[in-house]
């Protein structure tokens, strides 16, 4: 799906890949659920939103194992369909209502929390997840980086290097490795 610039120039860069891969996934299946989205946004490492969903627990292979269930039987999925359209004006209200400057995964998130999904919730019970706290903490996350704008920025740069520190950890600027 091919979104105007003036929606685009206030998504983060993870919020775009997660438009294409969104994108990419409803020309394959006939229904994209919410699950599919939460998949989506934790395959997209470093952005804020897949932080939180691996702060709760939530695993990847979890979420592909009930997609699969839910695909073998396409009534317990019933007329739960969400558009791409339909959450990017939902994380965008997000975002406004939040104050933020931008729209990110965890706008995604947060919009995805807020729906109204049997499956979303049927899902969440059986990992012993507590929706409502779901909801709250990742409100309390986002509130949080509205206070300190640059917070996710910075929490993204740091989860990004993270992955490329040697195994010692941090290094002084200027020095070199330790064979």
């Amino acid at each position: 799906m091919i979104l105007p610039k003036e929606i685009t120039s206030k998504f983060t860069e993870h919020a775009k890949n997660i438009i294409n891969l969104v994108g990419e996934r409803e020309k394959k299946v006939e229904k994209i659920t919410l699950l599919d989205w939460l998949v989506l946004i934790m395959k997209e490492e470093g952005s804020l939103g897949a932080h939180i969903l691996k702060n709760f627990k939530i695993t990847k292979e979890s979420l592909e194992d009930e997609i699969v269930r839910l695909r073998m039987n396409p009534a317990m999925v019933g007329d739960e369909r969400w558009t791409l359209e339909e959450i990017i004006v939902k994380a965008a209200m997000v975002a406004k209502e939040q104050k933020s400057g931008y729209v990110g995964t965890e706008h995604f998130l947060f919009a995805i929390m807020l729906a109204k999904s049997r499956v979303l919730g049927e899902f969440l019970a059986t990992q012993k997840i507590n929706a409502d706290e779901t909801k709250r903490s990742t409100k309390s996350i986002l509130d949080n980086a509205n206070k300190f704008p640059d917070a996710a920025k910075i929490l993204n740069i740091i989860m990004n290097q993270k992955n490329d520190l040697p195994q010692g950890g941090m290094m002084a600027p200027g020095a070199l490795p330790m064979p």
